[in-house]
């Protein structure tokens, strides 16, 4: 019977220590896949924040470059615009204008009233 039993107890040993390693097995395996979902997950969460700021740097860089063109147009008619300098000078010349305009009003005025006077004078002759 001793035989029997030793026989049977290893068996029962062996059937036991192949059941421990088997739950060992499963324990392991499943670590390793929810290790693998969280490394995964996060992975596509990296993927889709990259993918978000690449994005968001094409707009920025798209947006700055039509705030540059604009820039540029707006230094390009600020250039052709005159300065004060300029605006006091032709502020000048339309005074100075606007004297001899003046001045020439006054001699036809004096004109017209020299050949009013004519007239009348040719008239009553």
């Amino acid at each position: 019977m001793t035989v029997f039993n030793e026989t049977t107890k290893r068996d029962i040993m062996q059937k036991y220590d192949i059941q421990l390693a088997k739950f060992a097995f499963d324990i392991v395996q499943t670590v390793v896949m929810v290790g693998i979902s969280i490394y995964v997950w996060l992975m596509t969460n990296h993927k889709a924040n990259s993918t978000r700021i690449r994005d968001l740097e094409s707009r920025h860089d798209s947006e700055i470059d039509e705030l540059d063109t604009r820039l540029t147009s707006i230094e390009t008619k600020l250039d052709a615009m005159p300065n004060q300098q300029s605006m006091n000078t032709l502020h000048k010349r339309i005074n100075s204008q606007s004297q001899t305009l003046h001045k020439i009003e006054g001699e036809l005025k004096g004109i017209a009233d020299n050949n009013a006077m004519i007239l009348e004078k040719l008239l009553k002759n």
